[in-house]
């Protein structure tokens, strides 16, 4: 359960210290709540393969490969943010979206790690995933205020730059 909390928790910092606040560019508003949705649905995914942990009884084992459901959906929540970003209004576009791609590959590379090493278990999986999610959110964040948000000048063109 504390994986979860955490993992959610990092996942809600990423999202919330940076979309909200950067607004929508425009004419991106159909990539925008697509992305949306691909979000919500990996982060649901997540939360429903985590949540076999606690299902589980202290003495059960749940099988390895139940960590690569955990990676597809934690992976797929990282690209999402990642194409999310150039939607919105911030500037430069690239750090941000290079370091949620590249959270996105450590997913996938700690999930099959996890998965191939027979004395990892999915509770030490899921551990070690969160803890890329909390590097994630800590990086983000520090991108997040190197940053700026692009203004709009009321006719739909993006104009003078405003910090973070």
């Amino acid at each position: 359960l504390a994986f979860q909390f955490v993992l959610t928790f990092a996942i809600w910092l990423s999202y919330f210290e940076d979309i909200p606040h950067a607004g929508i560019r425009p004419r991106r508003l159909p990539a925008w709540l697509t992305l949306h949705l691909v979000l919500q649905l990996a982060i649901a995914g997540t939360a429903i393969g985590v949540s076999k942990l606690i299902k589980s009884g202290p003495l059960d084992h749940p099988p390895a490969s139940d960590i690569l459901e955990i990676t597809a959906t934690l992976a797929a929540t990282y690209l999402a943010l990642a194409l999310l970003g150039p939607c919105t209004r911030r500037v430069p576009v690239r750090p941000l979206l290079v370091l949620r791609a590249a959270t996105a590959l450590a997913v996938v590379a700690v999930g099959i790690m996890a998965w191939l090493i027979d004395w990892i278990d999915l509770a030490e999986g899921v551990a070690a995933l969160t803890l890329v999610a909390i590097v994630h959110a800590v990086l983000g964040v520090r991108l997040d205020a190197e940053t700026a948000v692009l203004t709009d000048d009321g006719a739909g063109d993006d104009v003078a730059a405003v910090p973070g």
